[in-house]
């Protein structure tokens, strides 16, 4: 039996319940960064590698070791007679799910595939919890692997309509997920996707210690079931602190340091405030480049997202 977990969280919180067969922990951050459909494991990696280290501050031969370490755990899955997936229901879980099960779909292992998907943080559950989730878990059935892997070819299309509506009767949270996903993209009011518009909204007049913007930004209704981690959050801050005109100054560390974030000071300029109350656009200060899935954001991006109706609309010249 092989165990594919979601983060060391939930490796170290299953260690004493000491369920039969090998862990796996997957770690890769598969919501950030440049994607593609049809890669493997280690040709994906290849090609993050460099994005993820110049804007998270990871370095791209440990991220690539990584992704190594989940390529030979993925192989020796045919060794196994059972794989158990254990993701949550939000955001970063279903990529990387998703991801697996376009694997899973390609490949067509042997082994019988289960998942454990509950709505709670699996890192904070308690042993007899993860027992009782280990003995309920599901089948990863045929309907369920197509609509995932799905999900994970529209969200890596270049063109964001290629991304249809999944049927969520096939896997609970996919349709959701899609939500959250698409309303990162600029808005249509001030070119702020959520995770940006949740950190400008938590700025005050005063500088904000980083520990305390992050707890303020994730429990923004905007970011539940995002899944985001504190180096996530602080490589969206440090994006927002670019030229030419900064929409956040951070003291403590520079600000290309995602992973030192701890000792931050982040605070909100003028610009800042223009953009967060819509009175400018995001997109006319900053030079941005990100990615979403497989869609680069620029100055140039054609999609807004219009979340009062929830779906993206054409970018027709400037506001």
């Amino acid at each position: 039996m092989l165990h594919v977990v979601n983060g060391d969280e939930t490796a170290a919180r299953l260690a004493p319940v000491a369920l039969p067969g090998e862990v796996l922990v997957w770690r890769d951050i598969l919501i950030e960064g440049p994607v593609a459909a049809d890669h493997d494991v280690d040709a994906l990696a290849a090609e993050r590698a460099p994005w993820l280290a110049a804007r998270f501050g990871i370095p791209a031969d440990e991220y690539r070791a990584a992704a190594r370490a989940e390529a030979d755990g993925l192989a020796r899955a045919r060794a196994h007679d059972e794989v158990v997936l254990w993701f949550e229901q939000d955001l970063f879980c279903v990529a990387n799910l998703a991801h697996l099960a376009a694997w899973i779909e390609r490949t067509r292992p042997a082994a019988r595939v289960t998942l454990v998907f509950p709505e709670d943080p699996l890192g904070r559950a308690a042993p007899e919890t993860l027992r009782s989730l280990f003995e309920a878990r599901a089948p990863f059935d045929a309907h369920a692997v197509e609509a995932a892997a799905a999900w994970w070819r529209g969200f890596c299309a270049a063109d964001p309509r290629a991304f249809p509506a999944p049927d969520d009767g096939a896997l609970v949270f996919l349709a959701p997920a899609r939500l959250l996903h698409l309303a990162r993209f600029p808005s249509i009011t001030a070119g702020l996707g959520a995770v940006e518009a949740a950190a400008l909204h938590a700025l005050g007049e005063a500088p904000v210690a980083f520990p305390d913007l992050f707890h303020a930004v994730t429990r923004d209704a905007r970011m539940r079931r995002h899944g985001m981690g504190d180096v996530q959050v602080a490589a969206y801050l440090a994006a927002l602190a670019a030229e030419p005109e900064p929409l956040v100054t951070i003291d403590g560390g520079p600000p290309r340091t995602p992973r030192g974030c701890a000792g931050w000071q982040v605070a909100l300029t003028a610009t800042g405030r223009a953009v967060r109350d819509g009175a400018r656009d995001r997109l006319d200060t900053q030079r941005v480049d990100w990615w979403l899935g497989g869609v680069v954001i620029d100055a140039a991006a054609p999609w807004r997202w219009d979340g009062e109706r929830e779906r993206l609309v054409s970018r027709k010249g400037p506001r």
